[in-house]
């Protein structure tokens, strides 16, 4: 997932930008099938530290 995200990220200078300007972000996230629950692993542009996990319901939410 990490490098995932940061093949995204440094492949593509459009991306890039629009992290600096703040106006998009990258999270490369593991998913667990069993409980629902959505772990943030990598963030560009998005402080993840400290976050906890979330049920894939809660981000539908937003």
């Amino acid at each position: 997932m990490r490098e995932i995200a940061n093949h995204i990220v440094d492949r593509s200078p459009e991306v890039q930008q629009r992290v600096a300007d703040g106006r998009c972000a990258v999270v490369g996230l593991r998913y667990r099938l069993s409980d629902g629950l959505a772990e943030p692993l990598v963030s560009y542009g998005l402080d993840i530290e400290g976050a906890e996990q979330l049920r894939v319901e809660e981000l539908h939410k937003s």
